[in-house]
């Protein structure tokens, strides 16, 4: 599977990664890929909103452009592969409106 992300903020430096994962072959864990890779770049003190790629976001320009890219660099020779154990070393506390979510989040 091909991911990636784009830092779209207007203040930041203009940032876009894209790779190939292996050992998660499905959407879902392309999509959580990109999350993880973005949040591991991110500063500690970020404010961060992630989109994801739903057929709602058709029409958005970042979504086309990340997608564009990806189409693109599938053919790519790097990839990245995850071992699940190792994503627990970066601190990351999920909220929802700036309010801390302590419930599991698959039930949320």
């Amino acid at each position: 599977m091909t991911c990636g992300f784009l830092q779209t903020y207007s203040s930041a430096p203009n940032l876009s990664f894209i790779t190939k994962i292996n050992n998660w072959p499905s959407a879902f864990y392309a999509e959580l890929a990109a999350v993880a890779l973005s949040l591991l770049v991110s500063t500690p003190s970020s404010s961060i909103t992630i989109y994801t790629d739903f057929k709602s976001h058709s029409s958005n320009t970042f979504n086309n452009t990340i997608d564009t890219l990806i189409k693109q660099h599938h053919n790519l020779s790097k990839i990245i592969s995850f071992s699940s154990q190792f994503l627990s070393l970066h601190p990351i506390i999920p909220k929802w409106n700036n309010i801390i979510i302590d419930t599991h989040l698959q039930n949320f």
